[in-house]
């Protein structure tokens, strides 16, 4: 995955000489989050020749260890022209992005996008939302990381292109992601449709309850949910099978 800045930035001009550098970009997002914004409020980006870099705003200071940026594949950008608007899938992606596989190295670790419907699955959990979007044929790609760049990105056009979804976020912000050539899981025979009736709840106050209760139970897998709703209200409880 790669994110491309095709002009340059607003603000002031670096000062120094040219420099390449490749960090550990969640750590440096985190660090540049919590900082204050506003006018007088820069930062300073020290290369000490000791395979670090300081970067210091005001008078914090955090050290970081370079990545050897010679091993970096660098991908230039592309050819914006001929792309199809695809904001839906950019504010859906995150409704479905949870049920990936983290640490899979396969398809379980992305999204499936069939033109009518945004997929993911762990294995364990499927989450499905339908959703309109540019494909020729059906794509997974790995989107997970990108996630909440999509969010909150203005006008998103994409492309499927030698193996690659590429994304066009904004005006001036691009971005390539792989696409997983292997096939994607059968699912359509999972999910049920049923159903013999629904009950509509706040969804806000459920999954703060949920997350309470996981919160005990962070180390098992698969937890027994049992939910049960009589009249107005309803009651949870969650079975961890390991210690009872």
């Amino acid at each position: 995955r790669q994110v491309v800045r095709t002009s340059d930035s607003e603000g002031l001009p670096p000062e120094g000489p040219a420099r390449r550098w490749r960090l550990p970009s969640s750590v440096l997002a985190s660090f540049l989050t919590s900082l204050p914004l506003g006018a007088g409020n820069y930062v300073k980006f020290i290369d000490g020749g000791d395979s670090s870099i300081r970067v210091r705003s005001g008078r914090t200071v955090v050290k970081l260890r370079m990545y050897a940026p010679e091993n970096y594949p660098l991908i230039r950008a592309f050819d914006d022209d001929n792309m199809a608007e695809a904001n839906d899938m950019a504010s859906k992606l995150a409704m479905v992005a949870w049920s990936t596989d983290k640490k899979a190295q396969n398809v379980k670790a992305g999204v499936h996008i069939d033109g009518d419907q945004l997929v993911a699955t762990d294995g364990y959990t499927l989450a499905a939302i339908p959703c309109r979007a540019p494909v020729t044929e059906p794509v997974t790609v790995q989107v997970t990381s990108l996630a909440t760049l999509l969010k909150a990105a203005s006008d998103v056009s994409l492309r499927v292109s030698e193996h690659q979804l590429q994304l066009k976020l904004d005006a001036e912000t691009q971005a390539t992601t792989r696409v997983y050539m292997e096939p994607y899981p059968k699912w359509h025979g999972i999910r049920r449709d049923n159903y013999v009736g629904h009950v509509n709840v706040n969804r806000g106050y459920w999954v703060e309850v949920i997350q309470r209760m996981m919160t005990v139970i962070s180390q098992e897998k698969t937890p027994h949910l049992t939910m049960t709703v009589e009249g107005s209200s309803g009651t949870i409880i969650m079975d961890m099978r390991a210690s009872g």
